[in-house]
């Protein structure tokens, strides 16, 4: 796979570069530009291209069709999904073909989540689809323990070592403020009373 991977993002140069001019030093007014190239974020057998046009991702999956076919690697683009942020093609237009034979991908709904690696990310901003997703968590949780005996050290123990853990990585990106924890975790506090 890295032979794959190295020539999108090296030989090709295919991928999303973001910028940000920085300070070199505060004292001059001097800046910097950093920059960084992202192609793919690749984990086991969940892969995700990023690319900042339609060509440019039509292009990365091309290539990729051609490794996997190069490997008798089956993909099943039928099980593909597609995020598209601020598209600058008509809606019509705004799909990838990829797989053997071609599937043409079109984008998710706006608010839709894509799951990856357990997080979900949707197209529209805003944070809407993790407060669900959190809020049917936190509840269904506390459902198990409404009517049972137990214990607030062992309320404490099942929320510290189970609920808070899976919270944690759900939001890997998404900051509340406190008062939001606050109000998601009232169903827990009415079970310890």
């Amino acid at each position: 796979y890295d032979p794959l991977l190295y020539r999108i993002q090296y030989i090709e140069k295919l991928g999303y570069t973001i910028k940000l001019d920085w300070p070199d030093d505060i004292n001059l007014t001097h800046n910097g530009l950093i920059q960084e190239t992202i192609s793919t974020s690749a984990f086991a057998d969940d892969t995700q291209w990023l690319a900042p046009s339609k060509g440019n991702a039509q292009q990365i999956i091309n290539i990729s069709d051609q490794f996997f076919e190069l490997n008798d690697i089956m993909i099943n683009g039928k099980k593909s999904e597609l995020i598209v942020i601020n598209a600058k093609v008509k809606k019509k237009d705004c799909f990838i073909e990829m797989g053997s034979p071609r599937v043409k991908v079109t984008p998710l709904q706006s608010s839709e989540p894509i799951r990856i690696l357990g997080v979900y990310f949707t197209q529209k901003r805003g944070d809407a689809h993790n407060r669900s997703l959190i809020k049917t968590e936190i509840n269904k949780f506390s459902r198990l323990f409404n009517r049972k005996q137990i214990n607030i050290s062992q309320l404490t123990y099942l929320t510290n070592s189970v609920l808070i853990p899976r919270l944690k990585y759900r939001l890997k990106c998404t900051i509340w403020e406190d008062n939001v924890y606050d109000t998601f975790f009232r169903p827990i506090l009415s079970c310890s009373k």
